[in-house]
């Protein structure tokens, strides 16, 4: 289960991957990999320290050789990961991975800038 899981979640990030390689800026590629593992790990170590102490909490006598309370555990923990898949239509981004950068919207709120910048320095003259 472990090593499945593991391999599915590194497939799943490539996507990822791939689509902020586009959006981050020239020679930054490597940082923004970085980021991004490193929050993938403090996801994955918050998610393992949550479990035990959703374990300890709601399921304290859940101890060999008994194991009383083990199927409602594992239901629990099944529908737990699921959760996150009801943010998915919020965190998502509207595109398709073959859309260049700026037809997705990078870089508009520096453009955006950039014109305020210039209306203000043209009203002045």
């Amino acid at each position: 289960d472990t090593v499945f899981t593991t391999i599915v979640d590194r497939l799943g990030d490539m996507a990822f991957f791939i689509f902020c390689a586009k959006l981050c800026p020239p020679k930054v590629e490597g940082s923004m990999f970085a980021l991004q593992m490193g929050l993938s790990n403090f996801g994955s170590n918050a998610g393992l320290y949550l479990g035990t102490a959703i374990l300890e909490i709601f399921y304290p006598k859940l101890h060999a050789p008994e194991f009383e309370g083990l199927t409602s555990y594992i239901t629990l923990r099944s529908a737990l990961r699921l959760l996150p898949i009801l943010l998915v239509p919020f965190l998502v981004p509207r595109g398709r991975p073959s859309d260049s950068a700026k037809e997705l919207g990078a870089g508009q709120a520096i453009t955006a800038e950039a014109d305020e910048e210039e209306q203000g320095v043209e009203e002045k003259t």
